[in-house]
């Protein structure tokens, strides 16, 4: 079954309402954003050692050195335990 041009499919219509295109290109560029997730630099508290986690981690992350616990999921973004020193590539 063939379209025909005026269904709402080929219809469109232009406006021209002062400022809108502005609040329109704001909307669009909030929507587009990007990611919300991050690569975090954070500091162990108990030997000092630093290292890059995922902010969204699923899964525990421990220290490489000592063994604390430097992060736990939530099924979200990741409860950070940590001291957060840098936020990488934003």
């Amino acid at each position: 079954m063939q379209e025909s041009p005026h269904s709402p499919v080929f219809q469109s219509k232009q406006i021209r309402v002062e400022g809108v295109g502005i609040i329109v290109r704001e909307i669009v560029r909030e929507i587009l954003k990007g990611p919300r997730s991050k690569f975090l630099r954070v500091k162990c508290a108990d030997c000092g050692n630093e290292q890059v986690i995922f902010g969204c981690a699923s899964t525990h992350v421990n220290c490489l050195i000592c063994g604390r616990t430097l992060a736990e999921p939530t099924g979200g973004k990741a409860e950070i335990k940590a001291e957060v020193i840098e936020v990488i590539g934003y």
